[in-house]
């Protein structure tokens, strides 16, 4: 199965399945999708037959042919709270895709798809809002808040996303370190083994910067962190700091 982002906030998913298999699935999908043409209906069947698909893959029994059921896949999504609250157009940030529209943001959030965690970020400088706390086990809370902070492996010139990454205690646990977000970071499974089978070394990361990573020879590699795009504001509005009001409010939409 392989999965590829595309542009225009679009997607490939592929599957790989032994021929009778995907024979029977495209006929099942193509059957269902002339069975819901009509005059009333504005989709091609190319278009339906994949409709079709995403809605067997995520929904339920009671829902309707053809119809895409809320995502439920663990995906976090960072949506500026301007945009949120519909003042501002800023796209939202989907883990391991990428932007996607504020109207698709709002209705994700609209329609309460509870695999999808709202990380609203502060207008004032773009900085995400806390959502978590330490434990000697990780968290979901913490868990999503070092994605959102990590993006993708932490070791040097290392894409891989973090879905498919690992938490790691910077300093081990049974080494004295803490579970806290100064003392964890993603790596991919490959480099977490690089770690404890050679003397590369992740140096310290901090609430909101990812971990740097120091070599055999020593040389240190600062941490590699997307920059984030700068708040849009709504027309006639500048930025300040909030009063108590603004911040009980920002905290309650993040809750």
């Amino acid at each position: 199965m392989e999965y590829t982002p595309d542009r225009d906030g679009m997607g490939w998913i592929s599957l790989y399945l032994p021929g009778d298999t995907a024979c029977a699935i495209w006929n099942k999908a193509s059957a269902l999708g002339r069975g819901l043409q009509g005059a009333d209906e504005l989709r091609t069947l190319t278009q339906i037959r994949a409709d079709i698909a995403a809605g067997l893959l995520l929904g339920s029994a009671s829902q309707q042919p053809g119809e895409v059921a809320s995502p439920q896949a663990d995906v976090l999504v960072t949506v500026p709270v301007f945009s949120l609250l519909g003042l501002t157009e800023e796209p939202a940030e989907v883990d391991g895709f990428g932007p996607v529209p504020a109207s698709i943001a709002r209705r994700l959030v609209a329609d309460g798809a509870s695999s999808f965690y709202r990380v609203l970020v502060d207008p004032r400088d773009g900085a995400s809002l806390e959502i978590g706390r330490t434990s000697y086990r990780l968290p979901e809370s913490l868990k999503r808040w070092l994605r959102m902070r990590d993006g993708a492996c932490t070791f040097p010139g290392c894409s891989n996303q973090s879905l498919d990454n690992e938490n790691d205690h910077l300093t081990a646990w049974q080494d004295g370190g803490a579970t806290g977000i100064s003392n964890l970071g993603q790596v991919c499974p490959k480099h977490h083994r690089l770690k404890h089978a050679s003397a590369w070394t992740p140096a310290q990361a901090t609430q909101n910067e990812p971990p740097g990573w120091i070599s055999p020879t020593g040389r240190r590699y600062p941490p590699e962190q997307q920059d984030r795009e700068p708040t849009h504001w709504p027309s006639g509005c500048t930025p300040h700091a909030p009063s108590p009001l603004e911040h009980a409010t920002m905290m309650y939409l993040a809750a």
